[in-house]
């Protein structure tokens, strides 16, 4: 293990390397399952790029999966809760927030962090309490959850395909009808949500 952090560290030159360039030893021990050994290497890594705020968050969710896969939860949900702080980029925030929500779900958790997110005003936090919700069969708190992501983007295709599986789960197949008129009025000219499975049958009530 010491020869081959030695070689990676050959790699990388003293000032301006990449954060994937510096974590890439770190990678390479995830890829063979060495979590504990990829956790400790990203730990050396973040001190070394203590303050540089650019690369913190997805360093945090790297590292948070490593603490995820060696199955110390608390310093997983620690890990991405910094990497949360640290980044505003919304597609980063997703990411850390799909890491977080397995991480609960394997520690069989994911009722305390439904909870925990309802007070995170964030889009990425309401979509990901709304996918928790609907996992744990909470069918109101789902949609509300769902109906929210939705105001703040009417063009979210994924959200509004989930609300509609989400009814046609729970039989309630008027609603179903007028969520797949919003969604057709909403991506107008998309030939797949006229063809592709359960709504192209709804097709024919339209």
């Amino acid at each position: 293990w010491d020869a081959a952090r030695a070689y990676y560290d050959r790699l990388v030159p003293a000032r301006g390397a990449s954060v994937y360039l510096v974590t890439e030893y770190a990678r390479a021990l995830s890829e063979r399952s060495e979590h504990v050994r990829a956790a400790t290497e990203l730990e050396r890594v973040r001190q070394r790029l203590r303050g540089d705020t650019r690369v913190l968050g997805p360093l945090l969710r790297d590292l948070g999966r490593a603490y995820r896969d060696a199955g110390d939860v608390g310093r997983a949900i620690a890990a991405l809760e910094d990497g949360l702080r640290a980044t505003q980029e919304g597609g980063l925030r997703r990411e850390l927030y799909e890491v977080l929500t397995d991480t609960y779900r394997r520690a069989g958790r994911l009722p305390e962090l439904a909870v925990s997110l309802r007070a995170d005003a964030r889009s990425e936090a309401t979509a990901a309490r709304a996918a928790i919700e609907d996992e744990l069969g909470h069918e109101d708190a789902a949609l509300e959850a769902y109906r929210r992501v939705l105001a703040g983007n009417q063009r979210d295709v994924d959200t509004r395909l989930r609300i509609v599986q989400l009814l046609a789960r729970a039989g309630r197949l008027a609603e179903v009808v007028d969520e797949y008129r919003a969604l057709l009025r909403a991506v107008p000219g998309e030939p797949r949500f006229v063809v592709d499975g359960h709504l192209g049958r709804l097709a024919a009530y339209l």
